[in-house]
């Protein structure tokens, strides 16, 4: 990992729509907590223990002072959140559903920058969207990292590509190991083993292929399924349910 940190200051509280491109190009930190929505596209949200795949209509929430990197996918567009890192108590990294209230609220301030002009207003909005924060149901929507600069390299890899057909020999043979060590210092690295690992990858990508739009057909065969039911079989026994409730039961709040 890069040392090249970035501390920026901000406001207390500062809404932002992002648009596009927002692929940061080193791992910095920020002195207030930053939450990032997505509207259209996904995105992944990388900290030196995670990677998060946010996908559309879900938050990340980044504490303060946590070294971070954003890429968005598939040309992501969103908004983007500064709240006073002192006064809010977050210590982790977490995925949110939305909500079609903090939306209102983020909206409304979007049409109307002129409404955080006084010291009032934005604390009411800073506590309303705090309140609301505290009520949203977090999601398990990362993927563990290796600490090792080598396990953590092909971790990557595997989380841009992870496709079924690219199993524990052809990584152990990119690490220069054994089969038997590399998994041994794989498991113990994420908790794990490098198996189980690749399937959650897997999993994680086909939740971001499918909340864009993807059919489940083709993410089944991008993904190295030999079918779509085999897929279905495997992400309901991942996820509790099949592809299709699940996405109606996480993308189906009203905006």
């Amino acid at each position: 990992m890069t040392n090249n940190i970035d501390i920026k200051p901000m406001n207390a509280f500062k809404v932002f729509p992002f648009g596009r491109v927002m692929n940061d190009s080193h791992f910095h930190s920020h002195e207030n907590i930053q939450i990032l929505k997505v509207d259209q596209g996904s995105m992944q949200l990388l900290t030196e223990e995670r990677t998060w795949f946010v996908p559309r209509d879900h938050l990340i929430l980044i504490p303060a002072g946590t070294k971070h990197r954003a890429a968005s996918i598939r040309k992501a567009t969103g908004w983007g959140l500064f709240i006073n890192g002192k006064k809010a108590k977050f210590s982790a990294v977490t995925a949110l559903e939305t909500s079609s209230l903090l939306e209102s609220l983020i909206r409304s301030i979007l049409a109307d920058p002129e409404a955080l002009k006084t010291e009032q207003t934005q604390r009411a909005f800073e506590i309303l969207c705090m309140r609301e924060l505290s009520k949203l149901k977090p999601e398990k929507l990362f993927v563990p990292i290796p600490k090792d600069n080598m396990l953590s390299a092909i971790a990557r890899k595997v989380i841009e590509n992870p496709s079924k057909e690219m199993k524990l020999n052809y990584w152990a043979k990119i690490a220069g190991m054994s089969e038997r060590n590399f998994s041994r210092r794989f498991s113990m690295e994420v908790g794990m083993s490098f198996e189980k690992w690749r399937i959650l990858a897997i999993h994680r990508k086909a939740i971001e292929k499918l909340s864009n739009g993807d059919d489940v057909a083709s993410v089944s065969y991008e993904l190295g399924y030999e079918s779509p039911s085999s897929f279905i079989y495997s992400f309901k026994r991942m996820n509790g349910h099949t592809p299709g409730r699940y996405l109606s039961s996480k993308f189906s709040y009203q905006k």
